[in-house]
Protein backbone atom coordinates (compact mmCIF):
# COMPACT_ATOMS: atom_id res chain seq x y z
CA UNK A 1 0.00 0.00 0.00
CA UNK A 2 1.37 3.36 -0.91
CA UNK A 3 2.37 6.40 1.25
CA UNK A 4 -1.31 8.32 -0.35
CA UNK A 5 -3.80 4.90 0.35
CA UNK A 6 -2.70 4.82 3.68
CA UNK A 7 -3.74 8.56 4.53
CA UNK A 8 -6.97 8.25 2.91
CA UNK A 9 -7.51 4.16 4.47
CA UNK A 10 -6.42 6.16 8.18
CA UNK A 11 -8.19 9.25 7.57
CA UNK A 12 -11.48 6.71 6.53
CA UNK A 13 -11.48 4.80 9.74
CA UNK A 14 -11.21 7.50 11.75
CA UNK A 15 -14.08 9.22 10.29
CA UNK A 16 -15.92 5.39 10.63
CA UNK A 17 -15.20 5.20 14.13
CA UNK A 18 -16.13 8.80 14.81
CA UNK A 19 -19.28 8.18 13.23
CA UNK A 20 -19.92 4.61 15.22
CA UNK A 21 -19.28 6.71 18.32
CA UNK A 22 -21.89 8.94 17.50
CA UNK A 23 -24.14 7.05 16.65
CA UNK A 24 -23.92 5.04 19.54
CA UNK A 25 -24.44 7.63 21.89
CA UNK A 26 -27.53 9.11 19.61
CA UNK A 27 -28.96 5.38 20.36
CA UNK A 28 -28.30 5.53 24.34
CA UNK A 29 -29.72 8.71 24.83
CA UNK A 30 -32.81 7.86 23.09
CA UNK A 31 -33.00 4.48 24.32
CA UNK A 32 -32.28 5.46 28.23
CA UNK A 33 -31.86 8.75 29.16
CA UNK A 34 -34.44 10.01 26.87
CA UNK A 35 -37.55 7.97 28.61
CA UNK A 36 -36.21 8.02 32.30
CA UNK A 37 -35.94 12.52 31.50
CA UNK A 38 -39.37 12.57 30.51
CA UNK A 39 -41.01 10.52 33.45
CA UNK A 40 -39.10 13.31 35.75
CA UNK A 41 -41.24 15.92 33.62
CA UNK A 42 -44.30 14.14 33.77
CA UNK A 43 -44.38 13.35 38.02
CA UNK A 44 -43.10 16.79 38.04
CA UNK A 45 -46.40 18.11 36.18
CA UNK A 46 -48.38 15.86 38.10
CA UNK A 47 -46.86 16.90 41.42
CA UNK A 48 -47.90 20.48 40.31
CA UNK A 49 -51.19 19.67 39.29
CA UNK A 50 -52.30 18.52 42.57
CA UNK A 51 -50.09 20.97 44.26
CA UNK A 52 -52.96 23.88 42.40
CA UNK A 53 -55.75 22.10 43.32
CA UNK A 54 -54.28 21.64 47.02
CA UNK A 55 -54.11 25.59 47.02
CA UNK A 56 -56.74 26.88 45.97
CA UNK A 57 -58.79 24.36 48.23
CA UNK A 58 -56.39 26.15 50.82
CA UNK A 59 -57.34 29.27 49.69
CA UNK A 60 -61.05 28.50 49.06
CA UNK A 61 -61.04 27.36 52.76
CA UNK A 62 -59.27 30.49 54.07
CA UNK A 63 -61.37 33.12 52.42
CA UNK A 64 -64.81 31.21 53.24
CA UNK A 65 -64.64 32.21 56.96
CA UNK A 66 -65.56 35.94 55.60
CA UNK A 67 -68.67 34.37 53.81
CA UNK A 68 -70.36 32.60 56.68
CA UNK A 69 -72.08 29.49 55.87
CA UNK A 70 -72.64 29.49 51.74
CA UNK A 71 -71.60 27.40 49.09
CA UNK A 72 -68.54 28.97 47.52
CA UNK A 73 -67.03 28.15 44.23
CA UNK A 74 -63.34 28.91 42.76
CA UNK A 75 -63.20 28.64 38.59
CA UNK A 76 -59.45 27.43 37.68
CA UNK A 77 -57.81 27.37 34.51
CA UNK A 78 -55.43 24.21 35.20
CA UNK A 79 -52.89 23.20 31.87
CA UNK A 80 -55.15 21.24 29.13
CA UNK A 81 -52.54 18.88 28.80
CA UNK A 82 -49.21 17.28 30.10
CA UNK A 83 -46.49 16.72 27.43
CA UNK A 84 -49.61 16.78 25.18
CA UNK A 85 -51.71 14.11 26.79
CA UNK A 86 -54.93 14.84 28.36
CA UNK A 87 -55.21 13.96 32.29
CA UNK A 88 -57.67 13.53 34.84
CA UNK A 89 -57.50 14.04 38.60
CA UNK A 90 -59.74 11.77 40.92
CA UNK A 91 -60.59 11.59 44.58
CA UNK A 92 -59.84 8.12 45.94
CA UNK A 93 -60.33 7.24 48.97
CA UNK A 94 -58.57 9.16 50.92
CA UNK A 95 -55.79 9.93 48.33
CA UNK A 96 -55.61 12.51 45.25
CA UNK A 97 -54.80 10.64 42.05
CA UNK A 98 -53.49 12.24 38.75
CA UNK A 99 -53.63 10.09 35.60
CA UNK A 100 -52.27 10.49 32.31
CA UNK A 101 -54.09 7.57 30.33
CA UNK A 102 -52.20 7.47 27.23
CA UNK A 103 -48.91 7.13 29.11
CA UNK A 104 -50.70 4.84 31.23
CA UNK A 105 -48.97 7.19 34.01
CA UNK A 106 -50.80 7.78 37.37
CA UNK A 107 -49.57 9.43 40.79
CA UNK A 108 -51.54 9.67 43.61
CA UNK A 109 -50.92 11.97 46.81
CA UNK A 110 -52.40 12.45 50.23
CA UNK A 111 -55.87 13.99 50.06
CA UNK A 112 -55.40 16.34 53.16
CA UNK A 113 -58.54 18.26 52.54
CA UNK A 114 -60.97 15.79 51.92
CA UNK A 115 -61.54 16.62 48.22
CA UNK A 116 -64.30 14.43 46.25
CA UNK A 117 -64.95 14.23 42.80
CA UNK A 118 -63.20 14.33 39.62
CA UNK A 119 -61.77 16.51 36.88
CA UNK A 120 -60.92 16.04 33.40
CA UNK A 121 -58.43 18.33 31.71
CA UNK A 122 -59.65 20.50 28.76
CA UNK A 123 -62.08 22.87 30.94
CA UNK A 124 -61.70 24.52 33.88
CA UNK A 125 -61.45 23.31 37.40
CA UNK A 126 -64.51 24.27 39.60
CA UNK A 127 -63.44 23.83 42.88
CA UNK A 128 -67.15 24.03 45.41
CA UNK A 129 -67.04 24.30 49.02
CA UNK A 130 -70.34 23.79 50.43
CA UNK A 131 -70.36 24.66 54.39
CA UNK A 132 -74.23 24.73 54.32
CA UNK A 133 -73.85 21.37 55.64
CA UNK A 134 -72.70 20.35 59.22
CA UNK A 135 -69.37 18.93 58.18
CA UNK A 136 -67.66 21.62 55.19
CA UNK A 137 -67.28 19.52 51.80
CA UNK A 138 -64.75 20.59 49.26
CA UNK A 139 -65.29 18.67 45.62
CA UNK A 140 -63.47 19.09 41.76
CA UNK A 141 -65.59 19.07 39.07
CA UNK A 142 -65.39 20.28 35.38
CA UNK A 143 -67.05 23.66 34.59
Amino acid sequence: MSKGQAQIFTEFLGFAIGLAVMMSIAFIFSNYFAPTLINEALEHHMDNMVKQVETASSQLLYYSDYFGNKKLTLKLNLPTKIAKNAYTINSLDEKLCVTIASTQSFKCFPNIYGIQGSFVSGTRLLITLDRTLKTPEISISAD
